[in-house]
């Protein structure tokens, strides 16, 4: 192994997967009514709460936003959206184009904690696969919080170029794994002030 390569953390040790961490943190909090990103979660600002559990696994961690200023604080890299205004799915093309790995686990700056065990699992199980993706057993997607592959990036400019928005409308163009979430209450985000109160 390499130095910095295995850690410990949350009890556990881990081996550093050979990927980069993305915090998508340009959604306009429309229902929470002010930046859910800055929310402070056990006194610090949520993001940075976020970033300090993907510094523990990944030797690279990216926020995607466009204001750069906002999140100077962190001491991360910020990449901004190559076209504001578009989403996601912009956010996760910018990023992929920025990181340093070819696999990039993305979350949102909204889930405060993460299953660090499960985020690994999803890493080792992209080889051939373009993303892995957690569907809840309501069938439901979490495209914040998956495994995607440079190799989205092509397909997703198209989509994006011919007006499409929607993370799920790679589905039909790259190779997806599906897993499932595992059981239990770690895996919530904030949307609004009574989630988060």
């Amino acid at each position: 192994f390499k130095p910095g390569q295995v850690v410990f953390t949350d009890g556990c040790w881990f081996i550093r997967p050979d990927a980069s961490a993305v915090i998508l943190a340009g959604g306009r909090s429309r229902r929470m009514g002010q930046d859910k990103s800055l929310l402070p979660i056990d006194g610090i600002p949520m993001i940075q709460h976020i970033s300090n559990a993907m510094q523990e696994l990944f030797a690279e961690v990216i926020i995607g936003a466009n204001d750069a200023a906002k999140y100077e604080f962190t001491g991360m890299r910020v990449v901004s959206d190559e076209v504001t205004g578009q989403g996601p799915l912009m956010g996760i093309l910018s990023c992929l184009e920025a990181a340093g790995s070819d696999l990039c686990f993305v979350t949102g700056c909204d889930i405060p904690f993460v299953d660090k065990t499960f985020i690994l699992s999803m890493i080792s199980q992209a080889e051939g696969y373009d993303i892995v993706m957690p569907r809840s057993g309501e069938g439901q997607f979490e495209p914040l919080l998956a495994v995607y592959r440079k190799s989205v990036i092509s397909p997703a400019r198209a989509i994006l170029a011919s007006g499409g928005r929607r993370i799920v409308e790679l589905f039909s163009h790259v190779k997806v794994k599906f897993v499932d979430l595992p059981e239990g209450d770690w895996y919530w985000n904030l949307n609004t002030i009574a989630d988060y109160t």
